[in-house]
């Protein structure tokens, strides 16, 4: 048997590829939905291997047809296979470590990433299942998101470089970023790289006419802001005009997403969003801000201190610094808690935000206690009580004293 080029890199010689591949060609995904993730398996490795140096030299293996392997697999539903297998009660209810088992679906995810380029792809269909495969592998898997987050993991390289395509159109598209970035928060470090990564942004995504901007330089598509722009969902936050921003896609006639080069936190930028939310209809994007708030202070209670510091300069239209900006995240977080409505999704929001107070109190527990006290938001009474007194003759600032110590003393 003949050896191809890459000796060394892989154990399969080219004549056994060619027989491998005649027997998965037999395969029909329509007809047996098992063989569906094996075929995809195969048009990966087909991918990577005619990746590598000398391909040209083997006319058999540019002829092997992988791409479409993958569209057979896809009009199979063969990625959902995936998705099935990681749910499934088997793994579930195993009683042993189930992370070997998890890291190899990572490596078969990033390489599929990387062969195709996904992360270039975002308008895809596939994108929410490719998503949702993957908060599955990581979520409670402080290894794997520790892995993720070193820089010299090259398996979880395609992964990061699809998370950063996510970022760059942030905050125009958020929500898929906070799915990701919520279970990649998993211990102590991963949870401070999650908040740096955010926290560091370089630029902020949003949707303009194109017809008021001008070109920069037509190769490389940048384009230039002439007039103030106000990001839409976010009040008060302006791009100044001269503004230079990197074209990303069309999305619709005249209307161009482009990524700013205007550096802004984007934690500061998604509690600026949590606080307007108080006045709009937006309660799915509510509880992922809030589930990812409260992981982050679970997880490391350095990041408490940072959201309870945090702040940033405003800028007026002409990009200069007209104020400094402090963002009072438990001031924020009990807005929210006072006005949630007593149904099933309130309970559920009111439970994280009462989670996140109660770290932020061990933090500074002064200055989170006043604020308690002062939204009154333990007191669910006040709405039909004008005298502002409990069955149980507590007061509302009583109530709200009483729930308070046992948040800080759950022994009490």
């Amino acid at each position: 048997m003949s050896s191809p080029p890459w000796q060394g890199y892989v154990t399969f010689s080219l004549s056994e590829v060619e027989e491998i591949d005649a027997m998965v060609s037999t395969f029909d995904v329509f007809e047996n939905n098992e063989s569906g993730p094996l075929v995809l398996a195969w048009a990966v490795f087909l991918c990577l291997i005619s990746s590598l140096p000398g391909k040209e030299e083997n006319n058999k293996l540019m002829e092997i047809d992988h791409i479409g392997y993958v569209r057979q697999a896809f009009e199979a539903g063969s990625l959902s296979s995936f998705l099935e297998i990681i749910e499934n009660d088997i793994l579930r209810d195993f009683d042993g470590p189930i992370t070997g088992f998890r890291s190899v679906l990572r490596t078969f995810l990033s390489a599929f990433i990387a062969s195709y380029e996904i992360n270039l792809q975002l308008e895809d269909g596939n994108l929410k299942l490719i998503l949702d495969i993957l908060c599955k592998i990581y979520q409670g898997e402080e290894s794997l998101c520790t892995q993720f987050w070193d820089r010299e993991s090259f398996v979880d390289g395609p992964i990061r470089c699809l998370l950063c395509s996510l970022e760059g159109e942030f905050p125009f598209r958020t929500a898929e970023l906070l799915q990701l970035l919520t279970v990649l928060c998993e211990g102590a470090w991963p949870a401070e790289c999650v908040f740096n990564f955010l926290d560091k942004s370089t630029g902020l995504s949003s949707p303009v006419d194109i017809s008021s901007c001008a070109i920069v330089n037509d190769a490389s598509q940048t384009v230039m802001v002439v007039q103030p722009l106000h990001l839409p969902g976010i009040e008060g936050l302006v791009i100044p005009s001269g503004t230079c921003g990197h074209l990303l896609k069309m999305i619709d006639r005249d209307i161009a997403l482009v990524r700013w080069e205007f550096p802004q936190s984007g934690i500061v930028v998604l509690l600026l969003r949590l606080a307007q939310g108080l006045y709009l209809e937006k309660t799915s994007e509510i509880v992922m801000t809030l589930g990812f708030l409260s992981r982050l202070v679970t997880f490391n209670m350095g990041v408490c201190y940072s959201l309870l510091n945090l702040g940033g300069y405003m800028h007026d239209e002409m990009n200069s610094p007209t104020e400094h900006l402090r963002i009072n995240v438990a001031e924020i977080i009990c807005a929210w808690i006072k006005n949630l409505s007593p149904n099933c999704s309130g309970v559920a929001l009111m439970s994280m935000g009462v989670n996140i107070l109660a770290k932020m109190l061990k933090c500074s527990p002064y200055h989170v206690s006043r604020l308690i006290v002062q939204a009154n938001i333990f007191d669910v009474a006040f709405k039909t009580n004008p005298f502002k007194v409990d069955s149980n003759g507590l007061s509302r600032s009583d109530g709200s004293t009483f729930l308070l110590l046992h948040m800080e003393f759950p022994s009490y």
